[in-house]
Formats: structure tokens, sequence, C-alpha cells
């Protein structure tokens, strides 16, 4: 009997162990995706910066009243 509760207690902890390192990669993978976000937000901030400035003397050109 005390052979088997050591053998389940190893199990036990070597499954214990191998959550413990999947909690880990989930976290770095979502602190990747979180990086990789932000980088996102800050190239469509500046794309549609780009746009609107790039958009303006087009309008101008099209709409001479807006000047």
């Amino acid at each position: 009997m005390t052979d088997e509760v050591r053998k389940l207690a190893e199990r036990s902890d070597g499954a214990a162990k191998k959550i413990a390192a999947l909690i880990t990669e989930i976290q770095n993978d979502i602190d990747n995706a979180m990086v990789a976000i932000n980088d996102g937000t800050k190239k469509v901030q500046v794309g549609g910066e780009v746009v609107n400035g790039a958009g303006m003397p087009s309008r101008r050109y099209l709409n001479p009243s807006m000047l």
C-alpha cells in the first residue's frame, strides 16, 4: 500500500511540475502578445496620422471651399 501511495505522490509531483511549466509558458505567451498588441496599436495610430495628414491636401483639391 505504501508503495502505491509513493508512486501516486511521485506522479502528482510530476503533474504539478508540468502544470507549473505550462502556466509559465502561457504567462510568457500573454506577455509577448501584449507587447505585439501595443506595438500594433502604436503603428495603427501612426498610420492613421499619416493617412489623415496625407488626406487633407487632396481634400482641398477636391473641394476648394475647404481652403
